[in-house]
């Protein structure tokens, strides 16, 4: 008897759960065809703001008016506008919670979370994903949105700069998915790509790469390579190859996501995330002209939808390109514009402030203004410095920060200081990059090192270090880049 009652209650969950799946699929179906119909282009946001007409206006079927806007939030969110994804992801919690939804709720409140903190509330962001894994029910019945208000918490984790809480969640989720006698393929390969996101938040980059990998053969296996769902997991993928000094494999793993989107409809269907990290990576390479092409977009995105850390990450990558081009009037005006934004986006003290006095100092010591270069030098020492030792920011950007200064302390005569940050960033660097792979990052590295060597007349010591540079460089970044010609030539001149 009560084993037929529990295989009843079953029965109408997965049922009331299918119709609520068909329900949104359904209504991308009813806008994608209502678009097609109209000879005009349309972009993303128009498409979604037409979906949310539809679903605005509905009176039947609360529970999966919830579901729909529920999927709505989460679109939002994946363009990157939190602010109207907030707006709906709270409208289809407080309709579930009216309803007693657990499983609504418990999935609306976790994505609502996971924008709140990707908008600079992290501690809103983490109480909501604690309330509602708190707040599901232990049943078997309700392991699939356990397993995603896991994930969620695992990336707002990574957000907040608790890589081994992210890495317990992660992980946690992982194991749900493996014990769960619910198969769910899709959800399996959620939970890789949220572990290898997690992995390489704690510097585990070699079990990153295998996550990937293996997420990467489970999509293509269920034909769905070319989905969001793999967009999302390549633009993941590459932003962690470009920061291991990776930046020729990351452009052509951030390309696969850039291709997918754009087989989506409308003019914007390019995650702003993505368009970013695919324009730092094309910096890297020095394709500048396509680096601001991807980069200005990305800029426009940002400020079209109010999300003022994109927009500070994107003027700074723009910043980083005008400087590279030799346009330091509006390499400066961009880093003008970041300090405001700053302030009202991030606590003080927080990373951005010591990367954006390090970018000055760049700034500074390419217009010749070594006094400048070297007080801001001096500046973001200290900050980056204090940051690692309070466990707030990661030593790989504290390397990256050192190989800069080390140029800096170079064009200032200091030798001395110029070879000690050099020496002090490769450990660094080195621990960052991918195992037994090599890295435009410690190749830049060894170049600062070669160079400091060479000016104190160190020949022989800097021509193997300007071998090792080239070494890295002509492997990460490709032997047409500048970098690894310059290092190239340096250990030949160094022979003579």
């Amino acid at each position: 008897m009560i084993q037929a009652q529990r295989a009843r209650v079953q029965r109408d969950f997965a049922f009331r759960q299918l119709a609520r799946a068909e329900a949104v699929n359904d209504l991308n179906d009813d806008v994608l065809s209502d678009a097609a119909s109209v000879e005009k282009t349309f972009t993303v946001d128009d498409l979604l703001a037409g979906a949310e007409r539809i679903v605005q206006r509905q009176q039947e079927g609360q529970g999966t008016r919830a579901e729909l806007l529920l999927s709505l939030g989460r679109q939002y969110a994946t363009l990157g506008n939190y602010q109207k994804a907030r707006q709906l992801l709270e409208e289809a919690r407080d309709l579930a919670r009216e309803l007693s939804e657990r499983s609504t709720l418990a999935r609306a409140s976790c994505e609502l979370g996971q924008v709140l903190s990707r908008n600079g509330d992290v501690g809103q962001g983490e109480a909501s994903f604690q309330k509602a894994l708190k707040d599901l029910p232990e049943d078997p019945l309700y392991v699939v949105d356990r397993v995603t208000c896991l994930l969620r918490g695992a990336e707002i984790a990574i957000t907040a700069g608790h890589e081994n809480d992210a890495l317990e969640r992660a992980r946690a989720a992982q194991h749900l998915v493996e014990q769960s006698s619910f198969h769910s393929d899709s959800l399996k390969v959620v939970s890789l790509i949220v572990l290898a996101l997690t992995s390489n938040s704690t510097g585990q980059r070699g079990e990153a790469v295998e996550d990937y990998q293996n997420a990467e053969a489970l999509l293509e296996s269920l034909g769905r390579d070319q989905t969001s769902l793999a967009g999302t997991m390549f633009n993941n993928w590459g932003t962690m190859l470009n920061r291991a000094g990776r930046p020729l494999e990351a452009e052509r793993v951030l390309r696969c996501t850039v291709e997918i989107a754009r087989q989506g409809p409308g003019e914007d269907s390019i995650p702003l995330t993505t368009l970013a990290n695919y324009g730092l990576a094309l910096y890297e390479l020095r394709r500048l002209d396509e680096a601001g092409k991807a980069c200005e977009q990305a800029y426009g995105r940002a400020k079209k939808v109010g999300d003022n850390i994109a927009l500070s990450q994107t003027l700074l990558h723009r910043a980083r390109i005008y400087r590279a081009q030799g346009d330091f009037a509006r390499a400066d005006a961009m880093l003008a514009e970041v300090e405001p934004l700053l302030e009202h986006s991030v606590p003080p003290g927080h990373i951005a402030f010591a990367i954006l006095a390090f970018d000055k100092a760049l700034n500074a010591q390419a217009r010749g203004d070594k006094a400048k270069a070297m007080t801001l030098a001096r500046q973001t020492t200290e900050m980056m410095g204090a940051l690692v030792k309070k466990g707030r920011a990661p030593a790989d950007y504290q390397g990256k920060v050192l190989v800069g200064i080390s140029g800096i302390e170079l064009q200032s005569g200091e030798t001395e200081e110029a070879l000690s940050d050099a020496a002090q960033a490769l450990p660094l660097l080195q621990k960052a990059a991918l195992p037994g792979k090599y890295s435009a990052d410690v190749g830049h590295a060894y170049l600062a090192q070669g160079r400091a060597l060479d000016a104190q007349g160190k020949k022989e010591e800097a021509r193997a270090a300007f071998r090792l540079a080239a070494d890295n460089l002509g492997e990460a970044l490709g032997q047409d880049h500048a970098d690894y010609l310059a290092a190239s030539r340096l250990a030949e001149i160094a022979t003579h």
